[in-house]
Order: structure tokens, then C-alpha cells, then sequence
């Protein structure tokens, strides 16, 4: 697979022989990622100053795309369907999941992770809770904004202390 390497602090470079993510299980969803944009976090990452983006990695969380295979207990998206995704989940069962606050989960999973492949490859693959399915009105290049937007909605929305 061709996708942006982050080999360590300050050595990034395109490389066409990544490994392709594949399903890992039955609620898994496959995407052709069409846009993905740079956040801080993956300048960062590139600079060898963020927690979770530890090079070496491909790097991306912001990104849209085309669902090409699905996991045999998928049910909220079909191969064609253009989608984006959340590119964290928390793990379901701690306090913190059940309060809907799984973003501050200590065992959250995050997409561009040293642990799971991001979006600056050809190919992503997300839980099927993560996908969400854009309107075909919205263009790809909206869809790789939704996550930007919703973190500062969240941000703005938050009562000031």
C-alpha cells in the first residue's frame, strides 16, 4: 500500500510498501481513503513531541472515504457508501465509557496511533461504531472536516470555568 511514513522526528517520506490493513473482525469496516487532512497532532507527531503518534507510523485521523469491505456483522454501512469516521473509541466498560465520556478513556484506541494505521494511507479500517455516513451532498473534501468541526463544537459547547 502508498502511504505518508512518518519514519522518526523529522523524516516523513511517501512509501508504496506499507502493509494493507485488513479486517480484524466481524464489526470491522474497510475504507479507500479519498481525502485526509494534517492536524497539529500529526505535526507534532512529525516533530517526535505527541503521546500517542510515535514514529515510526502512518500518521491521519481527519479523512473521508469510500467503504470497500465490511466485516460480516456490519449493519450501519455497505460497500460504496462514502463515509468518514471518529477516529477514537474508548473501551466500553469503564466509567468514564458509561458516562459517554470515552474520549478520556485511559484505554481508548486512536486512528494514526503507532498501534492503528491512519489515514494517510490508501486504506483505513475502523470499528463499525466509528463509521459515520455522509449525505451525498457533502463532498469529500467536508466529510475529512467533520472531525476538526465536531472537536471544536465540543470545545465551544463546554461550560467555562
Amino acid at each position: 500500500m502508498r502511504g505518508g511514513f512518518i519514519e522518526k522526528p523529522m523524516k516523513a517520506y511517501f512509501r508504496n510498501d506499507l502493509e494493507e490493513p485488513q479486517l480484524i473482525d466481524e464489526y470491522s469496516v474497510k475504507i479507500q481513503v479519498k481525502i485526509s487532512g494534517i492536524c497539529g497532532s500529526e505535526v507534532h507527531a512529525y516533530h517526535g513531541k505527541h503521546a500517542w503518534r510515535v514514529p515510526p507510523l502512518v500518521s491521519g485521523h481527519e479523512f473521508s472515504g469510500v467503504v470497500v469491505a465490511l466485516g460480516s456483522a456490519v449493519t450501519a454501512c455497505k460497500i460504496g457508501d462514502r463515509v468518514t469516521a471518529e477516529p477514537q473509541y474508548g473501551c466500553g466498560h469503564c466509567e468514564l465509557c458509561a458516562s459517554g465520556a470515552y474520549n478520556l478513556c485511559e484505554d481508548k484506541k486512536i486512528l494514526g496511533a503507532t498501534y492503528w494505521s491512519g489515514s494517510f494511507g490508501e486504506f483505513v479500517v475502523v470499528p463499525e461504531r466509528c463509521v459515520i455516513r455522509l449525505q451525498d451532498t457533502v463532498s469529500f473534501d467536508a466529510g475529512a472536516l467533520i472531525e476538526p468541526l465536531a472537536v471544536g463544537m465540543h470545545a465551544g459547547r463546554r461550560p467555562c470555568k
